[in-house]
């Protein structure tokens, strides 16, 4: 059992919490650039005029990219704060100090991979590789290319003018601005989703403070890291060498969480392994595995430069994003990082020389100034309500469309049908086609991973509530089974024999059973497990008795309390009578422990009985919903009314202190009385 530093873990911010946050506000900005870069590309064209209706169009559309991103942004925070706020809450009181250790070797462990991750991107998003096929988690949603096309296709845009009879078929209702900027917050939102059931076990017990320091210290540092990779570009004509070294240390950083995380899960399973140990062989292991994914990386991106050279006319492989992507809008093998070529005003995170001014380039000085007389807002507004002059929305249609239900259920859908492209959709994407079979079957076991990923978190969430419930309730009720079955424990009934594999009887109490020359074997009344058989059994299997039962408990979780029963008669050699009892008791058991039962086994703590007021564990949820109220009926308070100190370390006042058995060195010495046994079919009670 860890008791010491699991403080430590209440008065820490979460690793992964913070990683996933700066993984998301840099791919949320890669998402929003990749928007903006279409859009520039399909209006801002210098080498001709551009109409007034033209500019406000595309001031519209910026506009609309900023607050499908706000829009998200709300959404997914307003998520992550409710989720926190239900699983927090529940577990901020009494959370199993194992689980939580555990819990923070995860921590550190996905954060690990977060940075892993980075550690290969980086080469990507520093302009020294393309885009790889074989992704672990994607950092563009893919829905730009559509959602520009159909807002274009509405628009008076010099691109639609050049469109095909198909294009000038598109849905009327895709092409307008609202519907573009539902479409950037789905975008986004789609890189906040990934991570939305992987975080749940990372809010058990996590501290409001902490809670709100794992996000501002990920803003801050996604900030930090978006700005290095900007100045970067920015500054140096060749980043080869920054960004191998980048991507060096990204790998170091990931492997010394990866460590760091798994000496804490040791150290909650008890390892006998040296912490250095453990460090230093998960560090090189996480070493190797990157290792082996930079050598994909390589191997591809050099397999893509001799194919260029002979597909595209000698087209290298260091061609950069935003120049793949000015050659085709459509061409998703670049990724757009930062829109450098907006204007030399440009930050590294909004697009402020049009929010500032409004004009591109190729206005006229009397549309300049016809614009500059209303804001961006402002020409958004006006469009937006002429596009949707004809529709009479309710203000209940308003208030729905601000809710993120609707995107998550869109986002959903969306999952489900990427999910089922190549494998089960008739309507399969061009690009899943014609990708080799190497990236399907990378792009399906991925997919298979996260799905498991995502369901163990679930599971482990489920688990971690669900106990802390049951340790809450078995705590409110310790202090009644104090009171039941240990406070007059050795002033009342007591179990008795007269000879050893004679008579067994209940007496009222110790004075009586000395008066009829009775030997005392227990406190308490004689009950179906006090025969000669079951009595020897409870001292013999001592060490293996709570797990043995808890096998047949497994073993036979679907049949039913009959196929219980016959388990435990069968397989530790208890009479039908006692081992009825027994199997009710494991029944018991399960409608009221059986989350801290699963617990215990993610935490190796599953041979783990002991009772306290501070350490609840499934003898002690079981004592207080089932033995109490039940005295001499159940048989697991029998070892303690024995005087057995079996593998349950008890209080002495819970132990009985009148067997009459002889004493020796740690208490009555049952093992010479049972030698030897007696026959099994001698004296039932």
């Amino acid at each position: 059992m860890v008791v010491v530093g699991v403080n430590d873990y209440y008065n820490t911010v979460s690793a992964a919490l913070a990683a996933i946050v700066a993984w998301n506000l840099f791919v949320s900005t890669l998402e929003v650039n990749s928007f903006r870069l279409r859009l520039k590309q399909a209006y801002v064209q210098p080498s001709s005029a551009s109409s007034q209706l033209s500019t406000k169009r595309y001031i519209a559309s910026l506009v609309a990219t900023r607050l499908g991103l706000k829009d998200a942004v709300i959404d997914w925070s307003a998520i992550y704060v409710i989720l926190y706020a239900i699983i927090g809450g529940t577990t901020y009181f009494d959370a199993d100090p194992d689980s939580l250790f555990v819990l923070r070797g995860l921590n550190a462990m996905i954060s690990a991979l977060i940075v892993g991750i980075a550690s290969l991107k980086i080469l990507q998003w520093l302009g020294l590789y393309r885009t790889s096929k074989f992704q672990i988690i994607q950092d563009s949603s893919n829905i730009a290319p559509t959602a520009v096309h159909n807002l274009l296709s509405g628009s008076s845009s010099p691109d639609t003018a050049a469109g095909d009879d198909d294009e000038k078929q598109d849905e009327p209702n895709k092409s307008t601005l609202s519907t573009y900027r539902y479409q950037v917050r789905l975008a986004v939102g789609k890189h906040f989703a990934k991570f939305t059931i992987l975080l749940l076990p990372f809010y058990v017990a996590l501290r409001v403070e902490y809670f709100v320091a794992s996000i501002v210290i990920g803003l801050v540092g996604g900030h930090l890291f978006l700005y290095s990779v900007y100045k970067c570009r920015q500054t140096f004509d060749n980043s080869g060498k920054i960004a191998v070294g980048a991507s060096a240390f990204l790998s170091l950083g990931g492997g010394a969480l990866f460590g760091w995380g798994l000496i804490l899960w040791g150290e909650s399973w008890q390892w006998n392994t040296p912490k250095g140990v453990i460090f230093i062989a998960s560090f090189f292991s996480f070493q190797a595995i990157m290792i082996i994914f930079h050598g994909i990386t390589y191997w591809e991106h050099s397999q893509y430069g001799k194919a260029a050279a002979e597909d595209d006319g000698g087209a290298g492989p260091n061609t950069s994003a935003e120049e793949e992507a000015v050659k085709d809008t459509k061409d998703d093998r670049g990724e757009i990082l930062i829109i450098d070529e907006l204007g030399e005003s440009q930050g590294y995170f909004y697009d402020t020389q049009y929010f500032d001014t409004g004009v591109k380039d190729g206005t006229s000085e009397d549309d300049v100034e016809d614009i500059n007389n209303v804001t961006p807002v402002e020409i958004f507004n006006s469009a937006v309500a002429i596009e949707e002059s004809s529709r009479s929305d309710k203000w209940y249609h308003d208030l729905w469309r601000l809710l993120p239900f609707q995107p998550v259920w869109d986002l959903s859908t969306m999952v489900c049908k990427s999910n089922c492209a190549g494998c089960c959709s008739k309507d399969t994407d061009a690009k899943v086609k014609k990708n080799s079979l190497c990236v399907k079957v990378w792009t399906a076991l991925v997919k298979i991973i996260a799905f498991i990923i995502n369901c163990l978190a679930l599971y482990v969430t489920i688990v971690a509530c669900g106990a802390t419930l049951q340790i809450q309730v078995t705590k409110s009720k310790m202090p009644f089974v104090y009171e039941t079955l240990y406070k007059h424990m050795n002033d009342g009934p007591v179990c008795a024999f007269n000879e050893k594999c004679g008579d067994i009887r209940t007496f009222d109490n110790a004075a009586l059973a000395a008066l009829s020359n009775y030997t005392i074997a227990a406190c308490g009344p004689c009950g179906h497990c006090s025969s000669w058989n079951d009595l020897h059994l409870q001292y013999s299997t001592r060490h293996s008795l709570a797990a043995q039962s808890q096998e047949c408990g497994v073993k036979t979780m679907f049949s039913g309390v009959d196929a219980l029963s016959s388990c435990l008669h069968e397989e530790i050699g208890f009479t039908e009578k006692c081992a009825g009892c027994w199997a009710t008791d494991i029944y018991c058991s399960k409608a009221h422990c059986i989350f801290i039962y699963l617990q215990s086994r993610m935490t190796n703590q599953l041979g783990n009985f002991a009772v306290g007021e501070n350490k609840i564990t499934a003898a002690s949820c079981e004592e207080s919903n089932c033995e109490a109220g039940n005295p001499g009926t159940f048989v697991g308070e029998h070892l303690l009314r024995m005087d057995i100190r079996d593998v349950i370390k008890r209080p002495a006042d819970e132990l009985c202190k009148i067997v009459g058995i002889l004493q020796g060195s740690n208490g009555p010495d049952w093992g010479k009385f049972f030698d030897p046994t007696c026959p099994r079919d001698v004296s039932p009670p």
